[in-house]
Formats: structure tokens, C-alpha cells, sequence
């Protein structure tokens, strides 16, 4: 999750803003399908559409609020609870 918010870092630093567009969007931008070609991040485990994997073999997610993000995963039951709700283990970063 990390490396996934140090490559947003430095592709808005390359053009000004981070990617739009949903998460499989912003994967596609960060791994090389941007206005320049720039990799900004190799990913070891992805799905077969290429967006990046958790731990447990789920698609990370990205979400926006104005000009921040967060990355999420959907934790060890693979499954993306809403809010705080009893029991979710969902990783936020």
C-alpha cells in the first residue's frame, strides 16, 4: 500500500495531479499507460485485468476526496466492509 501511495506521490509531481478514473485506471496510469509512458510502479501480484493484488489475492481500490486519496484493501475475509462496522478488516492507508 505503500509503494502504491508513493507512486501516486510521484506521478502528480510528473504532472501535476494524481490519475483519474476509477482504481483500474489509476493502476493502468501508474504502471505505464500515461501521457509520458512512465512506470512509476512495478506490481509483483495482479489480477488478470492487471490491477495489483492484497495479501489474499484481492484488487487493491483507490478513492478520492478532492486531492487526497486512500488505498484500500479488503483485508484477510476478501471482502470490503463498509465504514467501521463491527468486525471489518479492511487496511486503509
Amino acid at each position: 500500500m505503500q509503494s502504491i501511495h508513493v507512486a501516486m506521490d510521484f506521478y502528480k509531481g510528473e504532472f501535476g495531479r494524481y490519475p483519474t478514473g476509477d482504481s483500474h485506471a489509476v493502476f493502468q496510469a501508474l504502471t505505464g499507460k500515461n501521457p509520458k509512458r512512465i512506470v512509476f510502479v512495478v506490481f509483483r501480484h495482479v489480477s488478470a485485468e492487471g490491477d495489483p493484488l492484497d495479501t489474499w489475492g484481492t484488487p487493491y481500490r483507490i478513492y478520492f476526496s478532492g486531492d487526497e486519496f486512500l488505498v484500500r484493501s479488503a483485508g484477510p475475509n476478501k471482502r470490503f466492509d463498509q465504514g467501521s462496522s463491527k468486525g471489518s478488516d479492511d487496511y486503509i492507508y
